[in-house]
């Protein structure tokens, strides 16, 4: 027998049995998920809490545009709050 069928029967003798360890073991994993039902991943998880963030942001920032248009309606000479604060002056 020389080296390489040396080779080729260690690699079958003990890589076969290492692949069906690993096949079964994440047979058995897979099942496991299974059985516990569906679950978030963080990616998932972190979509869900930035959309719902998101959509309870969006009244509050509509009122934000509103009131900075409003703002910008107002007419230019206004008062400003030092005049208000002091009005001997």
């Amino acid at each position: 027998m020389n080296f390489w069928e040396f080779v080729f029967l260690i690699a079958v003798a003990f890589g076969l049995p290492l692949a069906m360890m690993n096949m079964w073991l994440s047979y058995r994993r897979e099942k496991l998920k299974l059985k516990q039902g569906p679950s978030l991943g963080a990616r998932e998880l972190q979509h869900l809490v930035r959309q719902a963030v998101e959509e309870a942001q969006r009244p509050l920032i509509a009122r934000i545009e509103a009131l900075e248009h409003q703002l910008k309606a107002l007419p230019a000479a206004r008062k400003s709050p030092a005049s208000e604060e002091n009005p001997q002056a």
